[in-house]
């Protein structure tokens, strides 16, 4: 099996008046992170690392065009609320030099409830490239 592209070294929810934001989730994830506010917009901080071999000339020969395409869904595990499913996406430029890269999907509204959230992330023209990340539960009070 190929190496990952990246690595996904942390996830953190952003909220503002809530005293314990951000909320940084590190590998490994924790069962249950802190709560956030319900009916207030908070965002998702993305930090990356790419894998070595991403630098190399051989696996960069198209480094102008390359893109990480990042999706993130929400979804709530208590159906019986009605919440619908929330999602955001982004492309984000991958550079010869960087090594490192944040990106923020936003802005994600939730009732509240316990929610997951999975995170895909695919490069262009690495067709084996897929990253899947989950936070299996966190909450909204």
């Amino acid at each position: 099996m190929a190496e990952p592209f990246c690595q996904l070294s942390q996830i953190s929810f952003l909220q503002a008046d809530n005293c314990h934001s951000p909320i940084s989730l590190a590998s490994p994830t924790p069962a249950m992170p802190p709560a956030l506010q319900a009916g207030v917009e908070f965002s998702l901080r993305l930090e990356l690392i790419l894998a070595p071999w991403m630098s190399k000339p051989s696996e960069r020969r198209l480094e102008t065009l390359m893109r990480c395409q990042i999706y993130a869904f929400i979804k709530p595990l208590n159906l019986a609320l009605g919440t619908p499913d929330q999602k955001a996406s982004l492309c984000l430029p991958i550079g010869a030099d960087e090594k490192t890269y944040a990106a923020e999907l936003s802005p994600f509204h939730l009732d509240a409830g316990i929610y997951s959230l999975q995170i895909i992330m695919l490069i262009n023209y690495l067709p084996s490239s897929p990253l899947f990340r989950e936070v299996p539960l966190f909450q909204v009070s």
